[in-house]
């Protein structure tokens, strides 16, 4: 199964300095989904591609989990 998110309408500045710079972009091409088994627990970073271009970040998944887009 796989797990993807599509950007395409979140705010393009995500350090928070007032400015849509390179910072950012560096930011985006860092984005990862990440799962966690049960609450409580820590979070895993999953092998994630993340598709500058087209605004989107993918992963294969196993089973059903807490999943989130980070960083």
């Amino acid at each position: 199964a796989g797990l993807q998110w599509d950007c395409g309408q979140a705010d393009p500045h995500v350090d928070g300095n007032g400015v849509v710079d390179a910072t950012d972009a560096a930011i985006r091409s860092q984005l990862a989904v990440w799962r966690q088994e049960a609450s409580g627990l820590p979070w895993a970073k999953l092998s994630s591609k993340v598709e500058i271009d087209i605004d989107e970040v993918s992963a294969d998944i196993v089973g059903f989990s807490g999943y989130a887009l980070a960083y």
